[in-house]
């Protein structure tokens, strides 16, 4: 690993707390930047349509089939999200990136990533 800065990964379903938690470590640990997935969603949609790609432009979670679309919808932002970790190992920034698409298979054993943790919402909290 050639950056000193840490790269962190934060995954989990929704509502557990992975906002929370980055803002906290981002504060705690003076980390550069912080992203999260659906911004990188967001860049990547600019780059087609939703003819093209229907499921990269609906929720995650919201069609008859969610977790299928949520694999899909990582395994679309991979690369993205695979340069900006890139990107923050070469510039020797912080970073940590927060998302329900950081799928373990996907992510883990990445070799620039210094922590990755993924959350589970309890079920008997509701999403804030």
């Amino acid at each position: 690993m050639t950056n000193s800065a840490p790269i962190l990964l934060i995954g989990g379903t929704n509502g557990s707390g992975k906002t929370r938690l980055a803002g906290e470590l981002a504060a705690q640990y003076s980390i550069s930047h912080r992203l999260g997935t659906g911004f990188v969603r967001e860049v990547v949609r600019s780059e087609t349509d939703p003819t093209l790609e229907p499921d990269l432009f609906g929720s995650s979670y919201g069609s008859a089939a969610p977790v299928n679309r949520l694999i899909g919808q990582s395994q679309r932002l991979f690369s993205a999200i695979q340069h900006c970790i890139v990107r923050a190992d070469a510039e020797g920034t912080s970073l940590i990136i927060e998302g329900t698409h950081l799928l373990p298979d996907l992510y883990w054993g990445l070799g620039l990533v210094d922590g990755y943790v993924v959350l589970a919402a309890r079920t008997t909290q509701q999403h804030m």
